[in-house]
Order: structure tokens, then sequence, then C-alpha cells
């Protein structure tokens, strides 16, 4: 029997797998349909339907050619729950010049039968220098 751990990889690598193939309805695949997405911006997308259309104009769009890749960092099972941190690398071009960004996401999953979906995905950009979080100086985590 397949563990929690190795599903929770293997999902991992399916989303990566999905992104980088530039996929929006592949990359929701693994979504319940009534997932909640947090984005890097803070805004929030409902349901799988609209993680994918928003995924699918991504890809023609901003991170049209990105390349994502993620690690799993930490999981933690919580009842039928399992919470798991991620570390993602994105890579994408911005009128013309290359850029990166590192991020956060955490996945909340629930365990259903015998598999996994994501129920909120949350992605929380990391900020690489002070003025990268400029509005955040005066909070304690703030890089210094």
């Amino acid at each position: 029997m397949e563990t929690i751990e190795n599903k929770v990889t293997g999902m991992v690598a399916e989303l990566e797998a999905a992104w980088n193939a530039a996929d929006g309805s592949r990359f929701a695949a693994p979504f319940a349909e009534d997932a909640d997405f947090i984005h890097v911006l803070g805004g929030r997308g409902r349901g799988r339907a609209s993680i994918a259309d928003a995924h699918s104009r991504l890809f023609e769009t901003i991170y049209r050619d990105s390349r994502v890749s993620f690690r799993l960092d930490s999981q933690r099972t919580i009842g039928p729950t399992v919470v798991a941190l991620l570390e993602q690398q994105l890579s994408f071009q911005l009128d013309g010049r290359s850029q990166s960004m590192t991020c956060r996401p955490t996945l909340v999953l629930e365990r259903r039968d015998d598999a996994l979906a994501i129920v909120l995905m949350h992605n929380t950009r990391v900020a690489e220098t002070a003025a990268d979080a400029r509005d955040l100086t005066a909070h304690p985590f703030a890089p210094r």
C-alpha cells in the first residue's frame, strides 16, 4: 500500500509536471471540486474550474514558457487532513528579462477513500531582500 508521504510526493511531482507542460486543467486536477487557491498576490480562486481557468490564462500570459520546481519540505497528518509545506522556485520572462521568484506554498489535503485531494493551496512569495518587503519593515519576521 502506498504511504501518505509517497502520495503527497507524487501529487507535488504532478503539479510541477503540469505547470511545466503549461496545462491549467492538469494542474487543477488534484484539487477538490470546491478547493480554494490563494495566489502570491493574495487573491482567491474558488473551485477546481476556476483554478484551471486562472492557470490556463497565466500560462498564456505572464507565465508563458515559465518553469517551476517544487520540493516537499515537510508534511503533517492531522486526522483525515494532511498539511504539506513546499518550497517553490519559479523562473519566467517579464518584459524580455529573466525573472525568478521563490515561494512557500502550503497545501491542505483531505484524505478521500484511498486518495488525496487538495482543498486549499496558499502560495506565499518569499521576500528576497528588505526592499522587497518594504511595506513590512516593522514586522518582526521581515528580512533584515
